[in-house]
């Protein structure tokens, strides 16, 4: 529930319902079957009933562990990578998405803001909770960020490819060169201190 897969397909179902101009077109990556998905406001998914439903515009991949080069393939063959996850301090498939130049639509939480950069589009979400976490809701997963938002992102992304992708690029090239990294390191251990 904390990667908001459930809000997001109960989302970009009500968007193409409302817009049938923009073709959206949704592929899950690292699908498992037989699940039985959590939303924030506790409308709960049968996973394989809802493809079934909308197979017409939803396509799956199998879970990571039976992934091979065909990760790229797939990956390359998209517009926009979106996440719903929020707290996740590193995710790796944001990496992933990037570095086959995919742009990325993702919350305003954990570390993914600070990743993407011009790279893609923040969702903006509500505080709703006066501690350090945000919209705490682990059972049910957090309070998703507004559906517009989302729909402004993707035809934001979706009117501006070759931007991001150039953006992406340049990011990764300076970002993660070998000398941009180990630079980085020596500015961590430099400056790291130990107290007694």
């Amino acid at each position: 529930p904390l990667k908001g897969l459930g809000d997001l397909l109960i989302d970009l179902e009500e968007i193409r319902n409302q817009d049938i101009q923009t073709s959206i077109h949704l592929h899950i990556f690292g699908y498992i079957p037989n699940c039985l998905i959590k939303t924030y406001s506790k409308k709960i998914i049968d996973a394989d009933e809802f493809i079934n439903l909308n197979k017409s515009w939803i396509s799956v991949s199998p879970s990571f562990s039976y992934y091979s080069k065909k990760l790229s393939k797939s990956l390359i063959s998209n517009d926009a990578y979106v996440t719903y996850a929020q707290l996740d301090p590193c995710p790796n498939i944001v990496f992933e998405a990037l570095s086959h130049g995919l742009p990325v639509i993702g919350c305003n939480s954990g570390g993914i803001p600070e990743i993407i950069k011009g790279c893609g589009e923040i969702l903006p979400i509500e505080n709703s909770m006066n501690t350090i976490y945000q919209n705490l809701n682990f059972e049910y997963g957090l309070k998703p960020p507004k559906k517009i938002h989302l729909y402004e992102a993707i035809i934001k992304i979706k009117n501006n490819q070759k931007a991001y992708r150039a953006n992406i690029k340049h990011f990764l090239k300076t970002t993660f060169s070998n000398e941009n990294s180990v630079r980085a390191y020596h500015e961590l251990l430099k400056n790291l201190t130990f107290n007694n």
